[in-house]
C-alpha cells in the first residue's frame, strides 16, 4: 500500500512538474505573440483611416500634417489614441505630439472648440485647426481658464505684453501688474500671476517683437520663465538660448534673477533709487535700466519705449512692442490626425 502510495505521489508529482512546464511554455508563446503585435506597432507604418505615416515631412490637406526631424526617421511607436495629445516615438527617440483636428466657435469676440472645451495653449488651437486666425482665445492651464491674445501667424504664441498706442498707462501700482490691465486686442499685461501659472516649472519660448517705422527686430529666447509673487516674479531668460536675434547680444543676459519691480514695490538691486518710480516705469531691474517695454508710449529717452542701443532702433520711443510665449517644440515635429 505505501508504495502504491508513493507511486501515486510520484505520479501527481511528475503531472504537476509537466503542468507548470506547459504553463510556462504557454505564457511563452502568449509573451511572444504580445511581442510580436508590438512589433507590428513598431514597424516603419503606422495606418490611421486615411492616413499613412513614413519617414519625412507630410502634408495632407485638411486631415494631416507632420514632419520629422530627421528625414530618415520612421515612427515606431503610437501612443494609444483618443488619449488627450497622444504623442509618436520615432525610431530616433523623438516624441511627435499628436493633436486631433478640432473646430472653432466665435462667442463675443472670443474662440474656443466648437464642443465647449478649451486649449491649454495657443500652440494647441494652432496644430488643431488650420488657418487659425489671431485674436483672443479661451485656454484652460492647471484647470485655470482665462482669456488671451493668440498670434498665430508667428506660430502659436501666447501674447503676454503689448503696446500699440497710448491710450493704456502702464506705469501702474504692484496689485495691477499682478492681476494684469489693458484690453487684449489693444495695449495690455496679461499679468505676473498667469505669466508665472503658464511658466513655472515649464518654461516657455520667449519672442521679442519691436518696431519703429521703418524698422522691426525680434529675438527669441528659448527657455524663459518668471517665479510666484513669492519670488516677486523674478526673470528667468538664458542668455546662452537667445535665438533668431535680428540684432547683436542680449538684453535680457543682465537680468536673469532679478525681481519685478513697481513705483510701489522697490525690488531692484539700485543702492538708492527706486528705479521703476526713477524711469516711471515698472519692470525688472538691475542696477540700472536694460530695456523699457513698460515705459511711456511715445515718451522720451529711457522713460519711453526702449531697447538696448544693439538692436540700433534710434531714440525714439518704440511704436509697437510685444513679448509673447509658446511651449518649447520644434514646429517641424507636429502632427495632426482628423
Amino acid at each position: 500500500i505505501w508504495e502504491d502510495n508513493n507511486k501515486k505521489t510520484n505520479v501527481s508529482f511528475i503531472v504537476s512538474i509537466i503542468s507548470s512546464v506547459c504553463l510556462v511554455i504557454v505564457i511563452i508563446v502568449f509573451s511572444i505573440l504580445i511581442a510580436s503585435l508590438r512589433n507590428e506597432a513598431r514597424s516603419s507604418e503606422y495606418k490611421n483611416p486615411g492616413i499613412i505615416l513614413k519617414g519625412g515631412n507630410y502634408s495632407n490637406g485638411t486631415t494631416m500634417s507632420a514632419g520629422l526631424v530627421d528625414p530618415s526617421d520612421t515612427i515606431i511607436l503610437v501612443e494609444p489614441l483618443p488619449k488627450k495629445n497622444p504623442r509618436l516615438l520615432t525610431s530616433s527617440n523623438n516624441y511627435v505630439p499628436v493633436y486631433t483636428l478640432k473646430s472653432l466657435t466665435l462667442a463675443d469676440g472670443t474662440y474656443s472648440y466648437s464642443d465647449g472645451t478649451y486649449a491649454e495653449s495657443c500652440y494647441e488651437y494652432s496644430q488643431s485647426n488650420y488657418g487659425a486666425p489671431d485674436g483672443v482665445y479661451w485656454i484652460s492651464y492647471r484647470d485655470i481658464a482665462f482669456k488671451v491674445y493668440c498670434d498665430m501667424q508667428h506660430g502659436g504664441y501666447i501674447v503676454i505684453l503689448k503696446r500699440v498706442d497710448e491710450q493704456q498707462p502702464f506705469n501702474l501700482k504692484w496689485e495691477s501688474y499682478k492681476n494684469g490691465f489693458g484690453v487684449l486686442y489693444k495695449s495690455f499685461y496679461l499679468g505676473n500671476d498667469k505669466i508665472a501659472l503658464l511658466t513655472q516649472g515649464n518654461p516657455r519660448r520667449l519672442k521679442l517683437i519691436a518696431s519703429l517705422s521703418p524698422n522691426t527686430v525680434t529675438a527669441e529666447w528659448i527657455s524663459f520663465s518668471i517665479g510666484g509673487e513669492d519670488t516677486k516674479y523674478s526673470l528667468n531668460a538664458y542668455g546662452d538660448d537667445v535665438l533668431h536675434s535680428t540684432c547683436p547680444g542680449d538684453p535680457l543676459k543682465t537680468l536673469n534673477g532679478m525681481a519685478f519691480c513697481t513705483f510701489d514695490q522697490d525690488n531692484d538691486i539700485h543702492g538708492t533709487l527706486n528705479l521703476a518710480q526713477y524711469y516711471q516705469s515698472p519692470g525688472w531691474y538691475n542696477t540700472d535700466i536694460v530695456l523699457n517695454p513698460f515705459g511711456t508710449y511715445g515718451g522720451s529717452g529711457w522713460n519711453g519705449i526702449k531697447l538696448p542701443s544693439d538692436f540700433k532702433m534710434g531714440p525714439e520711443s518704440l511704436t509697437f512692442f510685444a513679448m509673447m510665449i509658446r511651449q518649447i517644440v520644434n514646429i517641424a515635429m507636429s502632427l495632426r490626425i482628423a
